[in-house]
This record gives C-alpha cells, sequence and structure tokens, in this order.
C-alpha cells in the first residue's frame, strides 16, 4: 500500500509540472522555440519562429491579443493566425490608425533599428498608395496586404517545425 501512494505521488507531481506549462511557448536556445504541444520550430527567422509576423514586442497589448509566451524581446503566438490577428489589431487600432502609412512605419520600426525609408517604400509600393495615405482610409483587403508585406519584410524564412507526438499525459491536461 505504501508503494503504491509513492507511485501516486510521483505521477501527481510529473501531471502537475506538465500542467504549469501548458499554455506557454518558451525559447529554447538562440534560434529555437517550443510550443505548448511539444513541437518546436528551429531556424528560420525570428518571426516565423514566434509565429509573430509582425515581430510584435512582448507586453500587455500582446497578451491581451493571444500571445503565449516571449522569446525575450518579441511576442510569441500559438499559431501564425493568431500572429496576424494581433498585427492587424495593432495597426487598426488607437496608436496607428490616425498616422500615414509613413509616420506608423517611422513608429513601429524606428530607424535607429530600420532602414525605414525602405520600409516605407516596399510597403506603399506593394500597396500602390502614397506614404500620406491614412491607415484608417485603406481598405479591409489593403490592411490584411500591408501586414502580409510588412511580414515579409521582417523577414518570415521559414526553418524546421518539428511536430513531436503528445504523450498521454500532454492530452489529458492540453488547454482546450
Amino acid at each position: 500500500m505504501k508503494g503504491k501512494i509513492i507511485k501516486i505521488s510521483i505521477a501527481m507531481s510529473i501531471l502537475l509540472s506538465i500542467n504549469l506549462h501548458a499554455g506557454i511557448a518558451k525559447k529554447i536556445g538562440y534560434k529555437s522555440i517550443q510550443y505548448p504541444d511539444g513541437s518546436i520550430k528551429r531556424g528560420g527567422h525570428r518571426n516565423w519562429r514566434n509565429n509573430n509576423p509582425g515581430n510584435l514586442e512582448y507586453g500587455k497589448f500582446t497578451i491581451k491579443n493571444g500571445a503565449i509566451g516571449t522569446d525575450g524581446r518579441f511576442a510569441i503566438f500559438p499559431s501564425m493566425k493568431e500572429g496576424y490577428k494581433a498585427q492587424v489589431a495593432l495597426l487598426s487600432g488607437d496608436r496607428y490608425r490616425n498616422k500615414s502609412i509613413r509616420n506608423a512605419i517611422h513608429k513601429y520600426a524606428p530607424s535607429f533599428e530600420n532602414n525605414t525609408g525602405r520600409y516605407i517604400n516596399k510597403i506603399t509600393s506593394s500597396l500602390h498608395v502614397s506614404k500620406h495615405k491614412r491607415i484608417s482610409s485603406l481598405s479591409r483587403n489593403q490592411l490584411l496586404h500591408m501586414v502580409k508585406a510588412m511580414s515579409k519584410h521582417e523577414g518570415m524564412k521559414s526553418g524546421v517545425h518539428l511536430k513531436i507526438k503528445q504523450t498521454f499525459f500532454q492530452k489529458l491536461f492540453a488547454k482546450k
């Protein structure tokens, strides 16, 4: 009986440690991200590994919009779709919607970190619009096209996605 109790205690400890990490993605190594389902994205560009096409920084906004972790600076999203949705929400929100594309890109990708002029030219030539066009005046399709163009400019080179078969315990405690 005593041996059975010890085995049950060990099993419960394992189950609790798995459950505590069920909804979190984390950086493992220099160019690898591990997701709650056990899968790993390795190599490629940072925005691809993080399911964060716009390289949105981790914080209150990204947490509110579905981020499940950080690589130390940028948010990690559960899927690329969630990352795109967060980027659209950012650009169509109060901080960006009334800015021109030029001013929005200057805020989004400041010149001390980026070649902002090149970034603006890539976006406006992709959309066939003036750099003075306001984000709020873009159609939904144009905004989505802008987000895709931004993700391409941010990198979006794929690496290797290792899909790990879930264990019985991971399936049992996976968040639905």
